[in-house]
């Protein structure tokens, strides 16, 4: 059997060193954010951890999409139409005029994060189980609802973010950090085996 070389099969891995230096300058800056508010105890960098994590966790879960979308027509990442519509993060309806149009997707984070790792798992050929059988991913979700809370206040308070708030906004950028790492070296080593390294 031959094989292909890796940056002929998938993603090369100039792609996967891409990512890693994507997910490294969010996760500088949410340590900025807390390292700030334990030398500045204000409300503002709070918020500013909140909105950078969540920045962290939609914007490495948009480039996955984009790796695989840039991989689709490869033999192990085949996507359905259904899949690739939502890796370009699209939907669609007919106009007034009977006419098809394209709208922007609107894929609640969760369900996102989730097909995010299932569609970069089957790019690089690897078996990646997202870990959301723990109290992190729950941590992940209740995070979620604070940053909405922040993001469309109806009142003053909910600008406020509290110790427990910022403990599962912490908790679930670990979360997200633990499982981006551990999904892009079994990338790396699918494409070591691969490259005969």
């Amino acid at each position: 059997m031959t094989t292909t070389p890796f940056s002929e099969s998938r993603a090369d891995i100039g792609t996967l060193k891409h990512l890693d230096d994507i997910v490294r300058v969010f996760q500088d800056d949410f340590e900025i954010c807390v390292q700030t508010h334990h030398e500045h105890e204000i409300q503002f960098w709070r918020r500013a951890f909140v909105r950078t994590v969540f920045a962290f966790i939609e914007g490495t879960t948009a480039s996955m999409k984009r790796i695989a979308a840039d991989s689709y027509h490869q033999p192990d990442a085949r996507f359905s139409l259904a899949e690739l519509a939502l890796v370009a993060e699209e939907a669609y309806e007919l106009n007034d005029k009977g006419e098809a149009v394209t709208l922007p997707a609107k894929i609640p984070v969760t369900k996102n994060i989730r097909f995010a790792f299932n569609v970069f798992a089957r790019t690089y050929s690897i078996n990646y189980q997202l870990k959301v059988d723990d109290n992190r991913w729950a941590d992940l979700r209740a995070g979620l609802k604070v940053r909405d809370r922040l993001m469309h206040p109806k009142r003053v308070e909910d600008l406020v973010v509290s110790d427990e708030d910022l403990a599962l906004v912490r908790s679930a950028a670990y979360w997200f950090l633990d499982n981006i790492k551990a999904c892009v070296r079994l990338a790396i080593e699918m494409h070591s085996k691969e490259a005969g390294g």
